[in-house]
């Protein structure tokens, strides 16, 4: 498949280049997935399919145009390279536009571990011994998911600079049950490595089973300790605010707080090269090279995520980070510390253990506030000991004040990559003081 996209990418490219359009970034990418759900022990379904996705950037006079769709024939591109010219002449010129920059990134690259490849036939097998392991761990109920995943992306800008990179991804979640409690954990990687999808179906059913006692808080403040899972849940929208074009949208934090120092417990990556998660990729969409960068470095905020766009507005250079339209982020990966999550529980006189999270909603973007809904094991915690179980509160508080009143991480990290946590993030667990808890009254 890789030649015959490739030739697609360049053909468009150089089509659109001489019709006229100053700049063209054609990216093309063919996604193979085989996917295995699993519910009430027992393999539900296993789907197949793929899909070629076209994503087309187009200047002219300043004026830019971005397109995307799914096509199954060079026909289908052609309808749209018809329309694209009325297109653009009706769009007013762009006051962030900017040249494209000279690419200087390898022009291939694969990102892979050939055994997903291999053995995408028997994601039901995996799946089945997910299912077995959460049983022998104690779980009554197991439901979850298992993909595996082949990419191929190629891009090419004017037709003249042209790359190409073939990837693999894992990506899973399993939801263990123990009466009416539940458990959850997430693994996503470029690699597949059966100890952790097994490790997965462990740590949910762990959660699962230390939830005894129910028991009742007020609202107010407490100390928590953020599992892997809404960690990177929470990081996700945290990273939402790096981006420059979300700072000059009004839609960051970091444009009012840039100069505030946060915990110095924290180190907060956009990490491109972190090989083993699904995110990793060696070129932007600019055809630039990518690399790691620091967004906030030992408590201090460092930069924002930038194409050459953003960056011209903002007097700086790219930080390779570029989309068709808007920086995006590749990987994200925190700092770990020096902790066991069993000495975080320990050091928490009154505080919560919250395992997972859902219903994430910023309530006011400039300022981060936010709130969300935890969910699976929620652990209430007196004097050093999980006491009992909680339900129907929410997390309410900002986000400025949770990277403030970091505390603790733990020395382990984890790979994390779901729905939730839609950028593949690397990150421990993590102890935060004096965040603000709403009951269900308050919620």
């Amino acid at each position: 498949m890789s030649g015959e996209i490739n030739n697609i990418a360049e053909d468009v490219a150089k089509k659109m280049k001489k019709g006229g359009f100053d700049d063209v970034v054609v990216k093309i990418t063919y996604l193979e997935e085989t996917m295995t759900k699993a519910a009430n022990n027992t393999i539900t379904i296993t789907q197949n399919w793929s899909n070629k996705r076209l994503d087309l950037y187009l200047a002219k006079d300043k004026r830019i145009s971005v397109m995307s769709t799914h096509f199954s024939s060079f026909e289908d591109i052609e309808k749209i390279l018809d329309s694209s010219s009325n297109v653009i002449s009706k769009i007013q010129p762009s006051e962030l536009y900017a040249e494209l920059p000279k690419p200087n990134a390898e022009h291939s690259s694969k990102i892979l571990d050939i055994k997903v490849i291999e053995k995408m036939s028997e994601v039901p097998v995996y799946m089945q011994k997910m299912i077995e392991k959460s049983l022998e761990s104690g779980a009554e109920k197991v439901a979850g998911v298992l993909s595996f995943i082949k990419e191929e992306k190629v891009l090419s800008i004017n037709g003249e600079e042209n790359f190409n990179e073939v990837s693999t991804a894992v990506k899973t979640y399993i939801r263990s049950f123990k009466g009416e409690k539940s458990g959850m954990w997430s693994f996503g990687s470029r690699y597949l490595d059966e100890k952790e999808l097994l490790n997965t179906s462990e740590k949910a059913t762990q959660f699962a089973l230390l939830q005894n006692k129910k028991e009742k808080i007020d609202s107010g403040k407490y100390d928590i300790i953020l599992s892997p899972l809404i960690a990177g849940n929470l990081l996700n929208y945290i990273m939402f605010s790096a981006s420059a074009f979300n700072a000059l949208a009004g839609l960051s934090f970091f444009k009012n707080n840039e100069n505030n120092m946060y915990s110095e417990q924290l180190s907060l990556y956009d990490s491109p090269e972190e090989t083993d998660l699904p995110g990793s990729t060696k070129f932007d969409d600019e055809g630039l090279a990518t690399y790691t960068k620091p967004i906030i470095e030992k408590g201090m905020f460092k930069t924002f995520l930038h194409n050459s766009k953003t960056a011209k507005k903002f007097n700086t250079k790219s930080t390779a980070n570029a989309g068709m339209l808007a920086p995006i982020n590749w990987n994200i990966k925190a700092n770990t510390g020096d902790s066991s999550l069993e000495e975080m529980i320990r050091e928490t006189k009154l505080g919560i253990f919250f395992n997972n999270n859902w219903y994430t909603r910023l309530h006011n973007y400039a300022e981060g506030i936010f709130s969300t809904a935890p969910r699976d094991a929620i652990l209430l915690i007196k004097d050093g000991e999980i006491v009992g179980y909680l339900d129907r509160i929410r997390i309410a508080d900002s986000f400025s004040n949770l990277l403030k009143k970091i505390s603790m991480l733990s020395k382990d990290i984890y790979k994390i990559w779901w729905w939730e946590v839609s950028i593949p993030t690397k990150v421990p667990y993590i102890k935060v003081d004096s965040i603000r808890i709403a009951t269900e009254s308050l919620a």
